[in-house]
């Protein structure tokens, strides 16, 4: 992979919270793009490990 830029973004109105990271990721033949989003307390569960996740992956 040649270059990555990644963002989070949070979204709260009244008792809910709504979190969203996003990655795109540019190689030598394709971009792509990752988006995981969920409510404050999945998100937070699970998304470390998608950003190991995404942070491994190997090109073919």
């Amino acid at each position: 992979m040649e270059q990555a830029v990644a963002e989070s973004y949070e979204i709260s109105e009244a008792d809910s919270t709504v979190k969203a990271f996003v990655a795109y990721i540019e190689s030598e033949t394709a971009y792509y793009g990752y988006t995981l989003s969920g409510t404050g307390e999945v998100y937070d569960q699970q998304i470390e490990a998608q950003r190991s996740a995404v942070s491994s992956l190997k090109e073919k």
